[in-house]
């Protein structure tokens, strides 16, 4: 069930609906990692931290390394987000 009455106030943890930042007109199901102001550590690289700039979060498939996510294509602008699932 979506819930797009409060798609925008999600926390750390929530599940969301968002558009693809890389395919037009591609939805993806994510978990928020990080909102603005956080730091993460992305799954690949050098262990480096990332901070989530404002307006953006860091969003994360369940599944690792086969998910195409943040670790991807980094932090996604908060407008991409649809809804709450």
């Amino acid at each position: 069930l979506l819930d797009r009455w409060h798609a925008r106030s999600y926390e750390r943890g929530d599940v969301v609906e968002l558009l693809s930042p890389c395919e037009v007109g591609a939805v993806l199901i994510k978990r928020v990692i990080g909102v603005e102001g956080d730091l993460v550590r992305p799954r690949c690289g050098d262990g480096s931290l990332v901070r989530v700039p404002r307006g953006h979060v860091w969003v994360e498939g369940d599944n690792g390394p086969l998910s195409h996510d943040s670790n991807a294509f980094g932090c996604v602008p908060a407008g991409l987000v649809q809804s709450r699932v």
